[in-house]
């Protein structure tokens, strides 16, 4: 540990310590902590014992790759100004913060810190909200296009094939005329939850609006996709204590693979193509049948 003042240390220690703001002090060259706030130990867990002398990364404040998602530059004992991070407590938690630097006398670095988990956790719900579909809880119009739009950009570059399917629920309206709008919306969140059942958790699942969904595989084949229709087919059952309604869930699926050039628009349609074909299959073989 650095040789440091420690007399003009020790009164400014006093005062930093009382403060109610979350404050650690660092040597600017070392980096080590020289002095911490009352408040600091109840931010982080850590007793001053086990902060002073030591760096944050040693303590395991911060981790070497701290310039996470969301994140701001890792923080310096060189560099003013003001940040957001995560901080990992002694328990293992992690909690968000905005910190400010200011270097003092060239040789100390003083960092106030302020919780702001709250916030991030509002903004992340916020976001949530903008993004996923409300009955559902699976991704809106919106955030589908955007995703499909991403996945496209990223086969142009790599040329890893995409897979869209789309797909409605057959006589819906029947559904919602024969057991009321609450059945109706429950046989929705059905298709939601067996759609996201189906799939792997690098593919993408939205819905449209109305009783029409839909899912971006990648990379999957022909028998990748028959393995999804078939997981997703199975799980297409009401059950409704209350009610009594219990029948199975009919849908039409269409399916179009990326080509080149391909815009999400193009691509949509395709696939609305082939699941407009297969209706039509459906309404002639019923036909037959009657």
């Amino acid at each position: 540990m650095p040789a440091v003042d420690t007399a003009g240390l020790a009164l400014f220690g006093v005062v930093l310590r009382g403060s109610l703001d979350s404050i650690v002090l660092h040597d600017r060259a070392s980096e080590f902590i020289l002095e911490v706030s009352d408040s600091f130990e109840e931010l982080t867990g850590y007793g001053r014992s086990e902060l002073i002398g030591r760096t944050s990364l040693e303590v395991g404040l911060v981790e070497p790759d701290q310039v996470r998602t969301g994140s701001s530059p890792p923080p310096r004992a060189d560099i003013e100004g003001t940040y957001e991070t995560e901080l990992r407590r002694k328990d293992g938690s992690r909690v968000w913060v905005e910190y400010s630097q200011q270097i003092i006398a060239d040789h100390y670095v003083l960092t106030i810190l302020r919780n702001v988990s709250d916030r991030k956790r509002l903004e992340t719900e916020l976001r949530a909200l903008a993004d996923l579909d409300e009955l559902t809880g699976i991704y809106n119009r919106r955030r589908f296009q955007e995703e499909v739009e991403s996945h496209l950009s990223a086969y142009r570059r790599f040329g890893d094939p995409l897979t869209l399917m789309l797909l409605d629920v057959d006589s819906f309206k029947q559904i919602n005329d024969t057991y009321g709008h609450h059945i109706g919306d429950l046989a929705l969140q059905v298709v939601a939850a067996a759609l996201r059942g189906a799939v792997r958790e690098t593919d993408q699942v939205g819905r449209l609006g109305g009783d029409e969904f839909v899912a971006l595989l990648t990379r999957a084949d022909n028998s990748g996709l028959d393995r999804v229709v078939g997981a997703f087919r199975r799980a297409l059952q009401v059950e409704d204590e209350v009610s009594g309604a219990s029948f199975t869930i009919d849908v039409t699926i269409g399916a179009a693979r990326s080509q080149v050039g391909d815009t999400g628009e193009a691509l949509m349609r395709r696939a609305d193509r082939a699941m407009y074909a297969e209706k039509h299959k459906k309404v002639n073989q019923q036909t037959v049948r009657d």
